[in-house]
């Protein structure tokens, strides 16, 4: 077939999908043009290509955590409350703002404001279930902006308000 000498494809089952796609897609003609199959076969080898270049990506490494990053990490958790720039963060790690959000990522599986936030969320369900403090304590010693910002957060997270979860209602 010239097609397949056009698309340099040597992969028979291939093209018997796009033959057979094309066939379906396009049931009031008897047979699919070249043009047709060639547009079925590029975006079947792109599909494949995002799927293998999907398959090889590593999981995020949450074990082993490098001295520089366990220091940022106890930085954090000590001032939740503090706005945490990735720059400052940066500095502390002592490395480069994009190599550390690189690192960051790489160690936590997470992007900087995503691990705060859900710092931030853990000490707050913490502190809810562990003492009678007002909601808008809590949140504030959390580093929330205000109490409705944690209620926000909770509810968008985890489904619940945080008056709801004090009360181990679902």
């Amino acid at each position: 077939m010239a097609l397949k000498t056009q698309l340099h494809e040597r992969d028979d089952t291939l093209m018997a999908i796009a033959n057979q796609l094309a066939g379906c897609w396009l049931p009031d003609q008897n047979r699919p043009s070249d043009v047709q199959i060639e547009a079925i076969v590029t975006l079947l080898l792109m599909r494949l290509t995002d799927r293998i270049r999907d398959e090889k990506r590593e999981p995020p490494r949450t074990t082993a955590v490098s001295p520089r990053i366990k220091r940022v990490l106890d930085h954090i958790d000590r001032d939740l409350c503090a706005t945490h720039s990735l720059k400052s963060l940066a500095d502390i790690a002592g490395v480069s703002t994009y190599h550390f959000a690189r690192m960051f990522l790489a160690a936590t599986g997470r992007r900087l404001h995503q691990y705060v936030v859900e710092r931030r969320l853990a000490h707050g369900k913490r502190r809810l279930k562990q003492s009678d403090d007002p909601i808008v304590k809590i949140a504030l010693d959390c580093g929330f902006a205000s109490q409705s910002h944690m209620t926000e957060v909770f509810t968008k997270i985890l489904g619940t308000t945080p008056g709801k979860m004090r009360r181990n209602v679902p």
